[in-house]
């Protein structure tokens, strides 16, 4: 319930934001209304992977759904184009499986969604049997991180990375874990390299773009595909049925006239004209070149709900989580610590944050602050690095 006093409005409010009255009868003039009103969005990135985010994002859809607001015109959208993705019905089924489990334990006591965090994967490393892992892989490429300092617990990292017979890493500086642990560095170039397509849309545009290198990668850097091209070629990953240049006729939805050469290998600027000529564009990337991106709105079947439908498809959303919480019963049977199962919860509950229960000892707050390294940018595309 909103409710707008007249008198303490700002001057222009009616000039700027409409008159609030308009229309809505009922009251004298110039008192205090009260208008019903439904939220129309929310918007959330990179918060689940906080330690309540998963909690939190489950109420605030939760409140759509109520709505009848999923997909739906004023309502919210999971992305820019309807669609299911390809997870959700396994998610109907989330009963633990025996061991021995991947390092990032997937589906296993611990982490019945899994865990690839860099924190938790190097607790697995360094002890294997007590996650009931029986394989842990020799080899570690590290692509744009410096997870020694940006991941939690830098005991852990430092004890797993020891571990590696063998560590690359791939980023335009030699950062600490660079510096400690690579056995080779493969510097990557920053914005003088092909990135793309790029999604540049919005929810009612579709639109693509790439972005294009200036000028040739500086001194001895090159630019990531490049870079994981070679490395594929090193492997004997890249060639025939099954390798890399496959991988990416599927993956990148080549048209037949466009599907790359198993057994050639491929150049970058090659890669990335075949899928703009299989999506329509003749010019392949002298279009983007020239024209910057490419647009069209997107149809309104493409937005939302269709008419007669109670959702996309009819698909049925889960307000009530029923296989999180057999997971949490597999969990609590195979005594699992409350510490990994206390967030699978039928319905989203709030608990109160690990921070807020350490001992009086703690009497400090730390506010980590970081830089959003220029890799991660996208260049020209990111407004704060535009300007």
């Amino acid at each position: 319930k909103l409710t707008i006093d007249p008198s303490k409005a700002p001057p222009c409010y009616a000039e700027c934001h409409g008159d609030p009255f308009e229309g809505a009868g009922g009251a004298v003039e110039g008192e205090p209304r009260d208008y019903i009103y439904r939220p129309v969005g929310i918007m959330a990135d990179h918060v689940t992977q906080q330690e309540m985010g998963f909690q939190a994002v489950r109420a605030a859809e939760q409140v759509f759904m109520l709505l009848g607001a999923i997909n739906a015109v004023g309502g919210v959208h999971p992305d820019f184009k309807m669609g299911v993705t390809d997870t959700f019905a396994g998610y109907d089924n989330l009963r633990v499986r025996n061991p021995p489990y991947d390092i990032t334990l997937e589906r296993s006591r611990f982490f019945p969604l899994s865990s690839a965090n860099p924190s938790m994967v190097s607790q697995v490393i360094k002890e294997p049997s007590v996650f009931n892992v029986d394989y842990k892989p020799d080899v570690l490429i590290v692509r744009d991180g410096n997870t020694l300092i940006d991941a939690a617990s830098q005991v852990d990292i430092s004890g797993a990375y020891s571990e590696f017979k063998f560590v690359a890493v791939i980023d335009p500086w030699l950062n600490e874990t660079a510096d400690h642990y690579a056995d080779v560095v493969l510097p990557s170039a920053t914005m003088e390299q092909y990135d793309g397509p790029l999604n540049v849309g919005t929810m009612y545009t579709e639109a693509f773009t790439m972005r294009l290198p200036p000028i040739s990668p500086l001194f001895s850097s090159r630019g990531y595909i490049d870079i994981i091209i070679d490395l594929a070629e090193s492997a004997g990953v890249l060639y025939g049925p099954g390798g890399m240049n496959d991988v990416l006729n599927t993956m990148m939805a080549f048209q037949s006239a466009f599907r790359l050469d198993l057994d050639a290998k491929p150049q970058t600027r090659s890669i990335l004209s075949r899928w703009a000529k299989s999506n329509g564009i003749e010019q392949g990337v002298r279009f983007f070149e020239e024209a910057g991106v490419t647009a069209q709105n997107r149809p309104p079947e493409a937005i939302y709900t269709q008419p007669g439908y109670r959702s996309y498809s009819n698909m049925r959303h889960r307000f009530y989580g029923a296989s999180l919480l057999e997971a949490r019963r597999d969990m609590e049977d195979l005594g699992t610590g409350d510490s990994y199962s206390q967030d699978y919860t039928a319905l989203p509950t709030w608990r109160t944050p690990t921070f807020e229960g350490s001992g009086s000892e703690y009497d400090l707050t730390l506010i980590s602050y970081r830089k959003v390294q220029y890799i991660r940018s996208r260049a020209t595309h990111f407004v704060h690095m535009n300007e």
